[in-house]
C-alpha cells in the first residue's frame, strides 16, 4: 500500500492572490486542486490518504460536498498526541509500518516535517506545496515519481 499524507491548507486551498481560498479556513477546498488529488489516485489503485492537517476528519464533509470520488481511499488521519506533524507522520508510519510499500508527505509547511522544528521525515519523502498556488498540476508529477 502507498500512503498519501495530505495536508488540506495551502495544498487543497490557498492564499496570497486574488483568488484565495484559504481565507475560508476549514470550510473550502478548491476543486482543481482536488481534481489534481484524484489523478494522483488514478494512478496508483493502492494508493491511500491519511489526514496530516489539523482539519483532521472534519475534511471528510468538505470532500464529500465536492464529490471527491475517492473518498473510501482517505483511511486515517495522523495522531495529535505529538507537537509536529514530522512526529505526527512518524507515530503513524512506525504503528502501521507492515502494511505500507511507499509513502509521500504533500505540505506546504515543511519546516515541521523535514526542517527546522521536526526533521524526522526524510526530504525526499516530502513534496512541497506553495500556499499561494496549492497542488497544482506540476507538483502532481513530483508526488508520482516519489510514490514509485
Amino acid at each position: 500500500m502507498r500512503i498519501i499524507f495530505l495536508d488540506i491548507d495551502g495544498v487543497l486551498n490557498t492564499w496570497g492572490h486574488e483568488n484565495a481560498t484559504y481565507l475560508k479556513y476549514h470550510s473550502h477546498c478548491d476543486p482543481i486542486l482536488l481534481s489534481n488529488l484524484e489523478k494522483i489516485l488514478e494512478f496508483f489503485e493502492d494508493a491511500r490518504i491519511v489526514i496530516s492537517s489539523s482539519w483532521d476528519w472534519e475534511a471528510i464533509e468538505l470532500f464529500k460536498e465536492n464529490k471527491f470520488t475517492y473518498l473510501h481511499r482517505i483511511i486515517d488521519v495522523t495522531p495529535r498526541e505529538k507537537r509536529w506533524r514530522g512526529e505526527q507522520i512518524k507515530q503513524w508510519l512506525d504503528n502501521h509500518l507492515n502494511a505500507i510499500d511507499n509513502y509521500v508527505v504533500i505540505e506546504d509547511e515543511i519546516i515541521d516535517v523535514c526542517g527546522e522544528y521536526c526533521n524526522l521525515i526524510p526530504v525526499e519523502r516530502v513534496v512541497e506545496i506553495d500556499h499561494k498556488h496549492g497542488l497544482t498540476e506540476n507538483k502532481i508529477e513530483e508526488v508520482i515519481e516519489k510514490l514509485k
